[in-house]
């Protein structure tokens, strides 16, 4: 119980410095040795270190130089990585440019302009959607530019990794249209050619669709293992800065079948910023999402999939991907005769050798779910 109040405690303490330093109010602290580590904990999984840097700064909140170096040091590294990127990024859009290549910046490439400080929002890779048909021509390009093919031609995107913490997701589509992302992946599915020219072969969404984009985005993770408070403070940040057209938005969100999601995480997301009072569901919501870190966990996700499905069928699902994976993941193994069973096999024996950590976490919590 002393835990859970601690957390419950923490979190509200979190969200209040955030939204004193977003709303330039300041708050009169007086914290502990034990205040900074649960903090400097949130900020570590959820990828906000350097958001909170800010606001402890702003609210005269450090008193020992040490405490202040560690917050720092999630500024030091997240503005590192923003310049790394940005340079990266020219390049790669010069040479989209130079050779033809339509291409839309998605996600925390866009969101981290919204932030009042520059290099304040933490992200792990950079996001962009391309044309298909270049696909080859992007992968060498990114050898010729030293990255590592982390993988190619399975599911939405390719990864390419160069370190120190380089990471790019090159999208050539958004979702997978399996049974919950259907109607998602049919809504986006040619917004590359419907979102107008920037400039050169860049495109960019109207607010509305950017918006659209990212609740899609918040959702696939948050029914799955969850997402973090980063997702919230984007929200709020992204309300209040783009006038919106509300009827055309949420005539989207009724297609794609995320009226109802929008509607609760935006409502949570302004209401805890602006310090209103939470229903007992939003309550439930604002938990969830803290527990999640920045990128859910996997308790969350087993617990989410045992909503919808029997553990056996869970199970069965996780050693047996149904076709729909094969098709899009891997087209290679789905349009041949003994594909599917040589890309399970390969499946089996790369889970085992690189996540048997993972996998071996998995089972432990299936099994305690029946508890």
């Amino acid at each position: 119980m002393e835990q859970n109040d601690n957390y419950l405690k923490y979190s509200q303490l979190l969200i209040n410095l955030i939204s004193s330093y977003f709303h330039k109010k300041k708050l009169s602290l007086a914290l502990e040795e034990n205040d900074f580590k649960w903090l400097y904990r949130f900020g570590k999984s959820h990828k906000i270190g350097a958001t909170l840097y800010f606001a402890l700064s702003f609210n005269d909140a450090f008193k020992e130089e040490k405490i202040e170096k560690a917050f720092e040091s999630f500024y030091a590294s997240c503005l590192k990585k923003t310049i790394l990127f940005e340079q990266e990024r020219a390049k790669l859009y010069s040479f989209f440019n130079e050779n033809g290549i339509d291409f839309l910046p998605l996600k925390g490439i866009n969101f981290c302009t919204y932030y009042p400080e520059y290099g304040m929002r933490e992200f792990a890779d950079n996001d962009i959607l391309f044309d298909k048909k270049y696909a080859k021509k992007v992968r060498n390009y990114f050898l010729k530019e030293g990255y590592k093919v982390e993988t190619y031609g399975n599911g939405p995107h390719d990864v390419y990794q160069k370190a120190p913490s380089l990471n790019f997701e090159m999208h050539r589509f958004l979702f997978n249209p399996e049974a919950e992302f259907g109607p998602i992946s049919d809504y986006f599915i040619n917004i590359l050619k419907a979102s107008p020219i920037k400039e050169g072969h860049e495109h960019a969404m109207s607010n509305e669709d950017s918006y659209h984009y990212f609740i899609a985005h918040a959702y696939k993770h948050f029914s799955h293992g969850g997402c973090g408070v980063r997702t919230l403070i984007d929200i709020a940040l992204y309300l209040e800065r783009f006038p919106l057209n509300r009827e055309k938005l949420d005539k989207a969100l009724q297609r794609s079948g995320l009226y109802e999601f929008e509607q609760s995480i935006s409502s949570l997301s302004l209401k805890i910023f602006r310090g209103n009072e939470l229903s007992k569901e939003e309550a439930d919501m604002f938990l969830y999402i803290m527990s999640s870190g920045a990128y859910g966990t996997m308790e969350h996700h087993v617990a989410n999939n045992l909503k919808k499905q029997s553990k056996f069928g869970y199970i069965m699902h996780r050693l047996f991907p149904p076709l729909s994976y094969y098709k899009n993941c891997k087209p290679w193994a789905y349009y041949s005769i003994i594909g599917i069973p040589i890309a399970w096999f390969m499946r089996l024996v790369r889970a085992l050798i690189h996540r048997g950590k993972n996998i071996k976490e998995e089972i432990r919590i299936v099994k305690e779910s029946e508890k």
